[in-house]
């Protein structure tokens, strides 16, 4: 992403800053409700 960034322009930045939120609060909501426990 970092390297096409010039290519893409500024509504692919938003995009890609939309796939990570969505992927991070994904994340949160897998280690809140305990997923990530490996006991």
């Amino acid at each position: 992403w970092a390297v096409a960034l010039k290519e893409i322009g500024f509504i692919g930045f938003i995009d890609m800053m939309i796939f990570l939120a969505i992927l991070v609060l994904g994340f949160a909501y897998m280690w809140i409700k305990g997923a990530l426990d490996w006991e």
